[in-house]
């Protein structure tokens, strides 16, 4: 945004992992909002907000959402919304995700506009929370550059992975249960078992979360602890993620999975849930194979396809780079929340999902 003549500022926790990546593209205010439950942060919002001036703030998550509104009505500055996924959708308990509705609420109504990453989510949220489709513009995610370039895979990674010679299969996300790590690890077991595929098979897991001891022992319950690799968070996903040679994603739930579109970048044929903003994403058949979400015989039937099919695989790595290259780019992206801000014309990405 600073290259196209916006002053940037971002307020946000010092210990957000992303704050010293975006330190040199925006001046960076500490901000804290470790809950929902912090009467503090609207002030702290607000201090930022009277201080810098800004003819627009812009929030994404609840917590975020919910202080950024309350702090812009108090200092009569249009608030944006970015919605990932409905508070609704949210991976948490009856009792959380009731109080995340109420909050929720309460904040779109001192929202001017929002912004979503699907077409499903806008009719979701014109017909579950009431918001005008006017106020919703439509912008899906995007792929890194870092993704798009075309590099070696790093060999001592692998090895120091314990990959080195597997035919690797990756997956990556939040260790949490509406990511189906589990319906994963029984799909591999049952490849593992019933396939013939020339090399060792080895799952490569990305990632970290609440299920992380569970999901291990589910591994070694499966009788596949020791080919199953645990890299956890890593900052540099597209190096990990070049020594897969297909992408796995068996979430329950998404919104517009970023992972699908990195997999996509990187030229990784996937086998993926079939879900809404997944199908806004590509073409069954030809940019992945779908799916239905939690059915693990079906995703183990996509993946022993594509392990076994080598055209196949290449079919499916080379759509969906195209379909990624044309589509879900860091350009198109920046181009249409420009366009959105008023800063200058640029691609429609919306259009481009067309």
């Amino acid at each position: 945004m600073s290259s196209r003549g916006a002053e940037v500022h971002v307020a946000c926790s010092p210990a957000e992992p992303f704050s010293g990546e975006i330190s040199g593209h925006s001046v960076l205010h500490p901000a804290p909002m470790d809950s929902l439950a912090d009467p503090g942060a609207v002030s702290r919002l607000l201090a930022v907000i009277r201080s810098v001036g800004p003819d627009i703030v812009h929030s994404q998550g609840a917590r975020a959402d919910f202080y950024a509104a309350l702090a812009c009505r108090l200092a009569g500055v249009e608030h944006v919304s970015t919605v990932a996924m409905p508070v609704e959708g949210f991976d948490v308990g009856f009792v959380r995700r009731s109080v995340y509705r109420f909050f929720g609420a309460l904040g779109e109504r001192f929202t001017s506009r929002f912004i979503t990453v699907s077409r499903d989510l806008k009719k979701r949220l014109v017909a579950g929370h009431g918001i005008a489709p006017e106020k919703i513009t439509v912008i899906p995610n995007c792929a890194g550059g870092e993704f798009f370039a075309v590099r070696p895979r790093d060999g001592a990674l692998a090895a120091e992975l314990g990959l080195s010679g597997a035919m690797v299969i990756g997956a990556a996300g939040r260790l949490v249960w509406q990511k189906g790590f589990g319906v994963l690890l029984e799909s591999f077991a049952s490849l593992c078992r019933t396939g013939r595929h020339g090399r060792t098979l080895k799952l490569l897991i990305i990632g970290d979360g609440d299920l992380r001891g569970e999901l291990r022992a589910k591994a070694r319950g499966l009788g596949i602890g020791d080919r199953v690799v645990w890299a956890g968070f890593r900052a540099d996903m597209a190096r990990v993620m070049r020594l897969c040679d297909v992408f796995a994603m068996p979430s329950l739930r998404e919104g517009q999975p970023i992972t699908l579109i990195e997999a996509m970048a990187l030229g990784l044929p996937a086998a993926v849930s079939d879900l809404p903003g997944v199908r806004e994403t590509g073409s069954d058949g030809k940019d992945f194979l779908l799916s239905p979400p939690g059915d693990a015989a079906a995703l183990k039937e996509n993946l022993a396809r594509i392990v076994n099919d080598i055209p196949l695989a290449e079919s499916l790595g080379a759509a969906g780079r195209l379909r990624a290259s044309g589509s879900f780019t860091e350009e198109i992206f920046i181009s249409a929340h420009c366009e959105f801000y008023g800063l200058g014309p640029g691609p429609a990405a919306v259009e481009r999902l067309k």
